[in-house]
């Protein structure tokens, strides 16, 4: 089970820093959030923040071209 933890782990680090900050606000802010028009309004605002980084542009391009993404 150690080496799944630590293989998932991996995986979750290799993601750009400015979205993996991102989703940890959104898991600490919805988590117990109980009205669903206040969660998709955070989710739909960080998304659209997502669209305009660098990291965003290198992920579609590296899905278009059908590599693996190179994040700084």
């Amino acid at each position: 089970m150690l080496a799944q933890a630590l293989e998932l782990a991996r995986e979750i680090a290799a993601n750009p820093s400015p979205q993996l900050i991102m989703t940890k606000q959104l898991l600490s802010q919805n988590g117990a959030d109980t009205d669903f028009t206040a969660i998709q309004e955070r989710e739909s605002a960080l998304l659209r923040e997502c669209w305009k980084t660098p990291e965003h542009k290198e992920a579609v391009n590296a899905f278009i071209e059908k590599r693996t993404p190179k994040f700084r």
